[in-house]
């Protein structure tokens, strides 16, 4: 469901194209146009395969990232900015001894898609630009731009206690893309309840002392391992598709 928030509506006018020469003019969106617009974006992402769609607006990062690495710097006029998360392998990619399989078949490519389809959409329909944020470093370790930090200023999910993934509520891990609009549009709440930890965990830990995650890969909750979250990717297919410890053993490569 989408709310507004304070910070999502400034006083200034968005960019859209003016079609008679070319250059960008200011344009006004009232607050039923930016809720219209942000349920019928969510809708072309959900039909394009992301499980979720949230929105956060650009000055939501103001005081969260570093100067240099803000949407508005990397596409001049942004407002808001749209993610999309999406399930990533299937349950049988997950089994595969080949680990080869996770590396070529580009299951982490569904919100990517998701994410051009929306900006298609944006600059086809509404005429506003819109450009996939940037989510790979060039160089070192800092990328342009955080996909944890959009996801959980979208209200998608929030960090865990397992080398800090973001965790959605109902779909536990998901993998995340955003896209960047000059198009003003009614934003969601980072979520307020964590998802983690979640009460069954917290049952879990009291009745015998460890949880799901504990149990698959002790590193993630030390400073011993920081990709030790890669072995926690698979545990929602416990149950009927394999066990906590079989998938996260397949995850890691041991």
């Amino acid at each position: 469901m989408t709310e507004l928030h304070g910070r999502c509506h400034g006083s200034a006018g968005s960019t859209v194209w003016d079609h008679d020469n070319g250059r960008r003019r200011p344009g006004e969106s009232s607050s039923s146009d930016t809720r219209d617009r942000a349920a019928e974006i969510k809708a072309v992402g959900l039909k394009a395969g992301a499980r979720v769609v949230g929105i956060a607006a650009v000055e939501a990062f103001a005081d969260k990232v570093p100067d240099g690495f803000r949407p508005e710097q990397i596409l001049p006029g942004a407002r808001s900015v749209v993610v999309a998360g999406g399930d990533g392998p299937s349950a049988g990619a997950w089994r595969s001894p080949d680990n080869r399989v996770m590396e070529i078949t580009g299951y982490d490519l569904r919100e990517n898609v998701a994410v051009h389809v929306m900006a298609d959409h944006i600059e086809r329909e509404w005429r506003h630009y819109a450009i996939q944020a940037p989510s790979l470093a060039v160089h070192g370790h800092a990328p342009p731009m955080s996909m944890m930090l959009a996801a959980e200023l979208a209200g998608l999910g929030t960090r865990s206690f397992a080398a800090h993934i973001i965790l959605n509520p109902e779909y536990g891990l998901l993998y995340y893309a955003a896209l960047l609009t000059t198009a003003e549009l009614a934003c969601d709440e980072p979520l307020q309840t964590p998802a983690c930890p979640h009460p069954g965990c917290v049952a879990m830990y009291k009745r015998i002392g460890t949880t799901p995650c504990l149990r698959v890969c002790p590193a993630c909750l030390s400073t011993r391992s920081r990709s030790a979250s890669s072995a926690c990717g698979s545990a929602r297919w416990g149950g009927s598709t394999g066990s906590w410890s079989d998938c996260g053993d397949k995850r890691a490569g041991s």
